[in-house]
């Protein structure tokens, strides 16, 4: 009887990606605290939220409408009582909000991937 070969190490970025799937997987409030472990922990990126800000909007307010949001999709999904109502306008708002978040996001991890670890993209 042929024996298998054993299975070749897997390194460190399969290692990261494989954790990182798990935690997405799990990933079911994405707030301001749960963002930050999920970057922190399997990247290294201290506090990927360091660079939500733009005209008009700072950190500390994109942080907190962030979680309001969340809040609220809570509220709402889970029924309690009584119900929060949401306007149009706010969810309207949030679409473009949620937008920009992703950018600045996106911007932060590879900025932080290519400036502080030296990682050429694509990753």
């Amino acid at each position: 009887m042929a024996m298998k070969p054993a299975a070749p190490p897997l390194g460190t970025w399969p290692a990261l990606l494989a954790g990182a799937k798990s935690q997405i997987g799990r990933f079911n409030t994405p707030n301001t605290q749960n963002t930050q472990r999920l970057f922190r922990e399997h990247i290294g990126l201290p506090d990927v939220t360091a660079q939500w800000t733009w005209k008009g909007a700072s950190r500390k307010t994109n942080r907190e409408r962030l979680n309001k949001a969340l809040t609220t999709r809570h509220e709402v999904a889970h029924g309690v009582s009584p119900r929060p109502s949401v306007h149009f306008k706010y969810m309207k708002g949030l679409v473009g909000f949620f937008k920009r978040l992703g950018t600045w996001t996106d911007a932060e991890v590879h900025r932080y991937l290519t400036n502080d670890l030296g990682l050429a993209p694509p990753w």
